[in-house]
């Protein structure tokens, strides 16, 4: 049995950051990664929109001045020349702030550690027992949210062709699916004219089957007349909703995750360099429940109302909602481009019934 300062159970993206701002603040311990996988070695894409320069430009895989949202009646195009939208590459950040924390601290990494049991400041796993005085949760457990949260369900297909296919200057956000049942559409991020991830994604209540997204990807494909090679597929769940209480955990447990979303990266930037949560935005948890209602009891409505939203308002101001910046001005200009009709039925019916 082996005794640390620390341990965190889940080694990702919050766990990283996490040990980082501990350091910063002065806690030089020894610290455990226990994780069942291996993130350093998994490959996945996290975007952001680059409203202040809290990344490295040597990790930043990918730039684009413009990105698309379409749905079958209609097709808006917008401008972030100025704030583009960025990709990083997870295993490449991931080892970028693991050699940070190796410099700065005695840390140690266990990979392939199946916990079977966490009890007080023991965590027992297949390949044996490790103590210390403070545990750290940033594992991914659904049965802590309320109990109407939807899930974004998500795929990742990495394509290669040897055709120029995809404009590399342009990011489609949103290429919605009609789906009475669930919101669904393709976002494309590409990479050059040849490479490019797409992504099939449904925010729904239930359970999306690998099968299911292998569908939807061979249609678009098909539908685009588009001959390409699959390098990588890497598929996941995220939370949209709320947690039943507050905690002390980090990560999706701890909150750290934009409900109406799913967005956490670039929230974990925040945390890193301000080296504190964020106050909670009462009008942004507002809205999140808002957007959350609409999209569980009228999914059929939302691709008009994204184009509505993201044709209607100031790329920054909605870039500012999407990224938990700016104030109320922000806000009310998004609000503005709402159908005020359909979004005040649902208010009134969530207070009231």
């Amino acid at each position: 049995m082996k005794t640390y300062d620390l341990i965190y159970l889940g080694s990702g993206l919050s766990a990283h950051v996490d040990a980082l701002r501990r350091i910063k603040t002065g806690e030089k311990k020894s610290i455990l990664f226990l994780d069942r996988d291996n993130p350093h070695l998994r490959r996945h894409s996290w975007c952001f929109f680059e409203t202040k320069p809290y990344i490295d430009n040597k990790l930043i895989a990918k730039r684009w001045s413009e990105f698309e949202i379409r749905s079958k009646k209609q097709t808006t195009l917008q401008s972030c020349k100025f704030v583009p939208y960025c990709l990083v590459w997870s295993d490449v950040f991931l080892n970028h702030l693991k050699q940070e924390i190796e410099q700065k601290a005695n840390c140690e990494w266990r990979f392939n550690e199946e916990i079977k049991q966490v009890k007080n400041e023991r965590v027992e796993t297949k390949f044996g027992s490790y103590d210390a005085p403070k545990l750290i949760d940033s594992r991914m457990d659904f049965s802590q949210y309320e109990k109407d949260t939807l899930i974004q369900d998500f795929c990742e297909f990495h394509l290669e062709s040897k055709d120029d296919l995809f404009d590399p200057n342009r990011v489609l956000l949103m290429d919605f699916k009609q789906n009475n049942d669930a919101v669904n559409f393709v976002y494309l991020l590409p990479i050059t004219s040849k490479k490019a991830i797409l992504t099939t994604t449904y925010f729904t209540s239930n359970k999306i089957e690998i099968a299911t997204h292998e569908e939807l990807f061979s249609d678009y494909i098909q539908s685009k007349g588009w001959s390409v090679l699959v390098n990588h597929t890497i598929s996941a769940r995220l939370p949209m909703g709320f947690l039943k209480n507050s905690n002390s955990h980090i990560g999706m447990l701890g909150g750290e995750i934009r409900s109406s979303t799913g967005y956490a990266f670039w929230q974990q930037q925040r945390l890193l360099r301000d080296l504190e949560k964020p106050k909670v935005n009462i009008l942004d948890q507002w809205l999140d429940r808002l957007f959350l209602s609409c999209i569980r009891h009228h999914p059929e409505r939302m691709p008009d109302i994204f184009l509505k939203l993201f044709s209607d308002s100031k790329p920054s101001n909605l870039i500012a909602f999407l990224q938990q910046e700016g104030g109320f001005k922000e806000r009310f200009d998004m609000i503005k481009s709402l159908p005020k009709t359909f979004f005040l039925k649902r208010m009134i019916y969530d207070a009231f019934l």
